[in-house]
C-alpha cells in the first residue's frame, strides 16, 4: 500500500481546496452575471418594443386566449399588464 498522501491540515492540500472553492465561486458569479444580463436585456427589449408601440407577443397570445372563452364579456374586457403587480391601477 502507498502512503497516505491526503490529509486535512497538510498545506498544499488546503490550498487545492481553498482553490477549488474559489473556481466554484467564481462560476456560480458567472453563471448569475449572466443569468442577471438576459433578464436585463430582456427588459430593455420589452420596454424599447412597447415605447415603439410593438404588441408584444406573449400579451398577443393572452388575448387570444381571453377571447377564445366563449363568453363576451371576458373577450371585452381590457388585460391588466405588469402595472396591476405594481399597484398602478
Amino acid at each position: 500500500l502507498h502512503q497516505k498522501s491526503w490529509h486535512v491540515w497538510r498545506l498544499d492540500n488546503r490550498l487545492t481546496v481553498e482553490r477549488d472553492e474559489l473556481r466554484h465561486a467564481a462560476e456560480v458569479n458567472e453563471r448569475k452575471r449572466a443569468h442577471e444580463q438576459e433578464a436585463f436585456d430582456g427588459k430593455i427589449s420589452k420596454l424599447r418594443r412597447r415605447a415603439l408601440g410593438d404588441p408584444e407577443e406573449h400579451d398577443h397570445d393572452r388575448r387570444e386566449v381571453a377571447g377564445s372563452g366563449g363568453s363576451t364579456s371576458s373577450s371585452t374586457r381590457p388585460i391588466r399588464g405588469n402595472s396591476y403587480k405594481y399597484g398602478m391601477v
